[in-house]
Parts: C-alpha cells; sequence; structure tokens
C-alpha cells in the first residue's frame, strides 16, 4: 500500500525547493514522501547558533532541517524570519541590515525583522519564527508566529 503525504508551498517561487515552479499555495506531493516539508508539527525549540556568530547589528543565515532561517541581533535583540525574499525567493541574509530593517539585495525590498511586514506594503510579510536567548545560546521554534495586524486604512474622514 502506498501513503501519500502533502505538502504546502508557501513562498511562491523557490529555486532551493525540491519541487519548483509552483504558485503560492498550491499542494504538491512531497519527493521524500516521507516527511512534511511544511514545520506546523514542530513545537520545540532548537538550538541555531550562539551570541558569539551573531554581535550587534549582524545577520546570519542557518539552515534548520529542510528551511533556511535568518537571524538578526537587532540592538542585542534577536528576531528570525525565514531566509526568503517574498518578491524573488532569494536570500534576504544577502542583504543590509540598518537597524530592523533587512533590505533584499536583489530588487531591494525592505522588511521589518521584528514583525516581518514589507516597509512599503505591510500587507506583504515574511515569515517569523519565536526566538529564546538561553544564556549565549540562540534557540527558534520552527512554527510560523502569526502575521502582523494591518495598519487601519486612512480616512478623509480622519483628516
Amino acid at each position: 500500500m502506498v501513503t501519500w503525504r502533502f505538502s504546502i508551498l508557501d513562498s511562491g517561487f523557490s529555486g532551493r525547493s525540491r519541487i519548483e515552479n509552483l504558485p503560492f499555495g498550491f499542494l504538491s506531493l512531497d519527493s521524500a514522501c516521507t516527511r512534511s516539508r511544511y514545520h506546523a508539527a514542530v513545537d520545540d525549540f532548537v538550538k541555531v547558533a550562539s551570541l558569539d556568530d551573531l554581535s550587534p547589528g549582524r545577520m546570519l543565515g542557518v539552515r534548520v532541517g529542510e528551511e533556511d532561517v535568518a537571524l538578526y541581533n537587532v540592538e542585542g535583540r534577536v528576531f528570525a524570519t525565514r531566509d526568503v525574499c517574498t518578491h524573488q525567493a532569494y536570500p534576504l541574509t544577502k542583504g543590509e541590515l540598518r537597524g530592523k530593517v533587512i533590505t533584499c539585495a536583489l530588487h531591494q525590498w525592505r522588511y521589518d525583522v521584528s514583525t516581518g511586514a514589507n516597509v512599503e506594503r505591510p500587507e506583504i510579510h515574511v515569515r517569523r519564527y519565536e526566538v529564546r536567548v538561553e544564556g549565549r545560546e540562540i534557540w527558534i521554534r520552527l512554527v510560523p508566529l502569526p502575521p502582523p495586524e494591518l495598519p487601519r486604512p486612512v480616512s478623509r474622514d480622519d483628516a
């Protein structure tokens, strides 16, 4: 008997994916058929780095299972997002971090690393993860945090 497992591709087009060129949100067959590519079942924190590797104002790309994760140290506070720009799936860690804003090196899309929201278009966001710092160790949980709330639209009545 054959058991099929399906996975959710939720990052647009990714050159690093085993299953390429599928639009956002499509279900696809996991090529390994042994584990899900979506990390919804991972509830435990995983040690990914040390604060010695991530000084303030710096970022670091790490691989956790099948997921590429970007770590950012913003004035001593550590944030984690998926290491993929939502525009063209380029690694965010190849960009530039200024304050709490990461700029993608490919087309200069900017994201707030504390919320995951695109600076110009907040309805677009990069997946972010919960972070714990215990001593000098950085731990993350691969369950995506909820997306940021959208800002209230400006109305003429508010003027």
